[in-house]
């Protein structure tokens, strides 16, 4: 078979009102406006970006009188046109195609005459919502992906009468053997013999792995026929070495020889119980989601597989062996890049989040059409880890064992699932191969406190994958923009959002919470990856995105792959085979109280580090507490290692301390570090304190409180400290006289109170650009000042996980709406740089007033870190040091109440 691309400049009309056929397009003399590249899309010139609707194209192409005078078979054959195309070989209609991501191939053989040809596409990228209810959420279908038109390269096929039409390879672990099926096409109108000769040949050397030689009777058109090869025979294709193979097809029939040669890798990865093997070892999938972002050109390249070498070779020194497409199913030549680089890859089909009631028969028909069409043209690539549906279609669709038959009939070597994204392990039933399950990644939560066994909590009995895991926004980065000038996609609302900094001379402040923003996504990405890997039946993860995307900044690295709030050194430890990990939940202790500190590792080596069993973990505390001891590693998956039994002494103020651990196995070192704290108890000096109303409930050991339900004024001076969650007329009058109060400010104080943060970072739907001003977690940073109120509360400028159980899941107050000049000691930033305080001060006549909305509940006093700060407030009020700088009359506060 010889192949010739007809990939360049094509004649090129829009035809809005689809007239184009009646006005004389297909005849060889009309005139075309201009010309435009192929593979390509129209909305990438300028003129045509908002263009959507028909248009057409048209070329011509020679064929050689010798292909028809030796009745050679000539196909051509499309990558992909969005949507639909109409194709026409010299004014002839020689078919329709409809259904974006796969590829078409028509027998044009009839059609052609030697010399000079003519070939024309009509192309319609208006949905037609009749047949094709399809939609991804990414890639082909979001705004700033400008796709219309031919988007994949277009070849010509020319093939002697007998000929090769695919070869399908695939590995069989459990028989030890790769199957190769042929199917061979025979145009001669009569049966033919044919002796073929197969080779494997290595991509890398060049030298011959196996051979075998045979003969076929091809009796009617096609036939299919099989081959076995001992797997020992080849080097198994893995993200860590990727080994690749060229097989080449010679088959001779009636004197004629045709030539196929596919280039693949013999790979194969199963569900055994709740883990994931490849071939035949236990395997961890470390994923990412990508969305196929590309800002400098938009849409990738369809031609050159060069040109993802620096986004999955960034991925891979990030430790990640695995990609997720969101609902779409990515470029040959990225799959292409995957097979070579060395990296998983779940494609899925363009669905996402349907109604169920949209089927019918007639778009179930273009829905397995499609599906069958994909699987068959891509299933030789070794990247490929699995065939998934869709995106969180949770209810399934009507033809669900349709589905998915029909991904085991011709593909039965590879895994299979519905949909990526179930909400229940009970949804996880005989239609998915593993379990892609949603654990609440969007509802603001860490597997921490009541949270603890997120990643436990659903057993499906089968591998489980955490679906869209993360999703941690930092704030926008406007350092960014200069590498969009000559981008194709210009980011409008970045550079809206460096102009409202400018103008509003935000610069340091916006420095400081940007830092602060990467902190916190660093904090937030260990806790959740750990807590992952300690879960028994996650055997993977996609976190959510490796990439941010054009106004969302959830990504481990910019648009450019450039590193953000990790290095790729720093996510390894988190993100790679073996991890070693602390199980606990808990981050802070009591000075004085004993600790049992258990520590394990998620262990996945490579077959041959394997052989090593024996091991030593030495363990350090930084208040110069040390352990080492020799480990014997038996099996993989989670495996206890040791708990050491500390004591952490009595010390006069609160502290942060590290724990660093590492692992020494044969050659392999594996490492980690974790941050805890210790707090001691803090007394509080003897002073008439009123605690009004439910705040009675605040009985602490050393305080000297009077309960009374303020209703009346009450005689108190300068001395008297007032702590309550309610405001009445004659306290504020007690405080304009000189009284001190710590408001502890209920969700319906303050007029301007946003609802339901969390100590995480919000997800990337929540971020401004999405909803403005919705009434939940819309946090991207946090800023802790150096203030008095914090001397003794260990703190780095942004809250670390000794502030989980104050600020986690709390109202704050949106101090800039309040008219208040305040001042802020703990507040978060949402992404347009709005302040919403936990803890702030300020001046009211001749008295002083703290307000805080960190936690300081009943029962959350049971955790140290709550007492200790709940205290150390207690004292500042109490203190010299309480000398708020803003000064607010008693009318201006009034006001700002609710």
């Amino acid at each position: 078979m010889k192949t010739e691309f007809l990939n360049g400049l094509w004649s090129f009309q829009p035809d809005p009102d689809r007239t184009g056929k009646s006005q004389g397009v297909l005849q060889p003399d009309h005139p075309f406006p201009e010309q435009i590249e192929v593979p390509g899309s129209w909305r990438l010139n300028p003129r045509y970006r908002d263009y959507h609707g028909a248009a057409w194209y048209k070329r011509t192409f020679r064929i050689e009188p010798e292909d028809l005078d030796l009745k050679r078979c000539i196909q051509i054959v499309f990558g992909g046109v969005f949507r639909y195309a109409d194709v026409y070989v010299n004014e002839n209609l020689i078919g329709r195609h409809g259904g974006y991501q796969s590829s078409f191939r028509f027998d044009i053989t009839d059609q052609i005459v030697a010399g000079n040809n003519t070939i024309a596409v009509m192309a319609d990228d208006v949905q037609d919502r009749s047949f094709d209810i399809m939609g991804g959420a990414a890639c082909m279908e979001v705004p700033q992906v400008l796709l219309a038109g031919i988007y994949e390269p277009v070849r010509l096929e020319i093939s002697e009468p007998v000929f090769i039409t695919d070869i399908y390879a695939p590995l069989d672990m459990r028989q030890g053997q790769v199957h190769l099926e042929l199917t061979t096409a025979n145009r001669t109108g009569r049966p033919a013999e044919a002796d073929i000769a197969v080779e494997f040949i290595d991509a890398g050397d060049r030298s011959l792995a196996a051979s075998r030689s045979d003969k076929l009777l091809i009796a009617g058109e096609s036939a299919i026929s099989n081959l076995t090869f001992p797997a020992s025979d080849f080097i198994l294709w893995t993200p860590e070495q990727p080994h690749l193979y060229e097989i080449r097809i010679t088959l001779t029939a009636n004197g004629r020889t045709d030539i196929f040669t596919q280039r693949t890798g013999f790979k194969q990865l199963e569900a055994r119980g709740t883990s994931f093997f490849l071939n035949g070892e236990p395997y961890f999938l470390c994923g990412y989601g990508d969305d196929f972002v590309f800002p400098a050109t938009s849409l990738p390249s369809a031609t050159d597989p060069h040109f993802y070498k620096r986004p999955i070779e960034r991925a891979k020194q990030y430790g990640f062996n695995a990609a997720r497409h969101h609902s779409h199913f990515p470029y040959e030549a990225y799959l292409d890049a995957a097979d070579e680089l060395g990296l998983l890859v779940q494609p899925e089909l363009a669905m996402a989040n349907l109604d169920p009631g949209a089927f019918n028969a007639v778009n179930e028909k273009l829905f397995l059409s499609e599906w069958q069409a994909l699987i068959l043209e891509k299933r030789h690539h070794p990247c490929i880890m699995a065939w998934c549906g869709g995106n969180e279609e949770e209810w399934g669709y009507p033809f669900d064992d349709k589905i998915y038959a029909a991904a085991k009939a011709l593909d039965p070597y590879r895994l299979a699932t519905i949909t990526d994204g179930t909400f229940t392990a009970r949804e996880v039933d005989s239609v998915h191969d593993y379990a892609s399950l949603c654990y609440a990644e969007s509802t603001d939560t860490l597997p921490l406190g009541p949270f603890a066994d997120l990643y436990r909590r659903d057993r499906s009995g089968k591998p489980q994958l955490v679906h869209e895991m993360g999703n941690f926004t930092t704030l926008p980065q406007i350092q960014d923009l200069p590498a969009y000038r000559d981008a194709v996609i210009y980011p409008q609302k970045l550079q809206d959002f460096a102009d409202f900094i400018q103008a509003g001379n935000l610069e340091t402040l916006y420095r400081r919470c940007f830092a602060n923003a990467l902190t916190l996504s660093r904090i937030c990405h260990k806790v959740n990856i750990e807590q992952a890997r300690l879960a028994p039946d996650v055997s993977g993860y996609h976190i959510w995105t490796f990439t941010d995307y054009y106004d969302t900044t959830q990504g481990i690295v910019n648009p450019f792959y450039e590193d953000k709030a990790f290095t790729p050194e720093s996510f390894r430890v988190l993100n790679a085979q073996s991890v070693l990990l602390w199980d606990s939940d808990r981050y802070v202790f009591s000075a004085g109280e004993p600790a049992a500190l258990a520590i394990k590792v998620s262990y996945y080596p490579a077959p041959a580090g394997r052989e090593t069993r024996e091991a030593t973990l030495t363990l350090a505390l930084s208040d110069g507490q040390e352990k080492t001891v020799k480990i014997n590693l038996d099996g993989t998956g989670i495996l206890p290692l040791y708990t050491w039994e500390v004591c952490f002494p009595s010390r006069p103020r609160a502290e942060k301390l590290q724990l660093q651990a590492s692992l020494q196995c044969g050659d392999q070192l594996i490492r980690n570090e974790w941050n805890l704290w210790v707090y001691p108890e803090l007394a509080v000096p003897e002073q008439k304190i009123f605690f009004i109303n439910y705040l009675s409930r605040y009985l602490i050991d050393g305080f000297c409180f009077m309960y009374r339900h303020f209703t009346i004024p009450m005689p108190m001076d300068e001395r008297h400290l007032i702590i309550t969650g309610f405001i009445y007329n004659g306290m504020l009058e007690a405080v304009n006289n000189g009284a001190t109060l710590l408001l502890l400010a209920l969700e319906n104080t303050f007029r301007a109170t946003l609802s339901h943060n969390a100590f995480r970072s919000s997800w990337w739907m929540q971020q401004s650009y999405f909803y403005l001003n919705r009434s939940s977690n819309l946090q991207t940073s946090n800023v802790l000042e150096d203030h008095p109120a914090l001397a003794g509360i260990p703190h780095e400028s942004c809250w670390d996980l000794n502030f989980y159980n104050l600020v986690d899941d709390r109202h704050a107050v949106r101090i800039d709406e309040l008219g208040l000049d305040a001042e802020p000691i703990i507040f978060g930033i949402d992404a347009q740089l709005r302040r919403h305080a936990y803890l702030f001060e300020m001046a009211c006549g001749k008295g002083r007033i703290l307000v805080s909305t960190l936690n300081f509940e009943p029962d959350n006093l049971r955790h140290p870190e709550v007492a200790y700060t709940f205290r150390s407030l207690v004292n500042y009020c109490q203190s010299a040091d309480f000398r708020p700088g803003c000064q607010v009359s008693l009318q201006s506060f009034r006001d700002a109440l609710q």
